[in-house]
C-alpha cells in the first residue's frame, strides 16, 4: 500500500475524504437547482445569490471540521493547501460570474430573442417533482410543449385557456426526461412568488412582443 493510501484510509484520511464529498454533493446538488430555476424563472441575480451564501456557509464548515481535526491529530500542509486553493477557486467563480451578469447586452443581442404570445391549452403536474409543470400551448397554427418550474405558484387547472408570453427561439431541450420547446416569461418576489406576464388586451394568439 503506498504512503497517500495509508493516509486516505486511516481514520483521519476517511473523515477529511466524507467532508469533501459531502460538500462536493451539496455543491452540485445546490449548482442543479440554481439552474433549473434561472431557466425556469429568470430569477438569475437573487438565485445566484442565495446559491453562493449557501456554498460558502458549506464550505466554511468543511474548513471548520479539517481544523478540528488538525487542533487534535493534525492535518498535512498539503491538505490545507488544498482547501485554499478550493476557496481561491469558489471565491474567483463567484467573481466571474457577477461580472457577467452585470455586463449589459447591445439591442441588437435583444433583437435575437423571441418572444410570442401562446395560449395554454393543457397543463399537468410532471410525475416525481414538485416544481414542473408540462404545458401545451398554442401560439396559432403552432403547438408545442413547454415544461416549467411554476408548479408552487400555480396549479394546473389555473393555467388551462391563460394567455402568456413565451421565449420561442430557445434551442428545444429535455428536462425531467420530456422535451421543453420554449420559456414561459414572468416576474417574481419573495413576498408574492411567480406571476406570469400576460397582456391587459385580448391580443391574437402567436403575436410577437414588440
Amino acid at each position: 500500500m503506498s504512503f497517500l493510501n495509508k493516509i486516505f484510509n486511516s481514520k483521519k484520511g476517511k473523515k477529511i475524504t466524507k467532508n469533501v464529498k459531502d460538500f462536493s454533493g451539496d455543491v452540485k446538488e445546490k449548482v442543479s437547482d440554481f439552474a433549473e430555476n434561472v431557466d425556469d424563472k429568470l430569477e438569475i441575480s437573487e438565485k445566484f445569490d442565495d446559491v453562493k451564501e449557501s456554498v460558502s456557509e458549506t464550505f466554511d464548515n468543511v474548513k471548520e471540521k479539517v481544523s478540528e481535526i488538525d487542533q487534535k491529530t493534525g492535518v498535512s500542509k498539503s491538505v490545507k493547501k488544498g482547501l485554499d486553493k478550493a476557496g481561491d477557486v469558489l471565491e474567483e467563480a463567484g467573481e466571474k460570474v457577477e461580472a457577467f451578469m452585470n455586463d449589459k447586452i447591445t439591442f441588437d443581442d435583444f433583437a435575437k430573442v423571441e418572444i410570442k404570445l401562446g395560449e395554454i391549452e393543457e397543463a399537468e403536474k410532471v410525475e416525481k417533482s414538485d416544481k414542473l409543470l408540462k404545458l401545451k400551448v398554442s401560439f396559432g397554427r403552432e403547438k408545442r410543449q413547454i415544461v416549467s418550474g411554476i408548479a408552487k405558484d400555480y396549479k394546473p387547472e389555473e393555467l388551462v385557456g391563460k394567455k402568456a408570453t413565451f421565449v420561442t427561439n430557445l434551442a428545444p431541450r429535455e428536462i425531467f426526461g420530456l422535451e421543453s420547446d420554449g420559456m414561459i416569461l414572468g416576474v417574481s418576489d419573495k413576498e408574492n412568488g411567480f406571476s406570469i406576464l400576460s397582456p391587459e388586451k385580448d391580443v391574437k394568439t402567436g403575436s410577437k412582443a414588440s
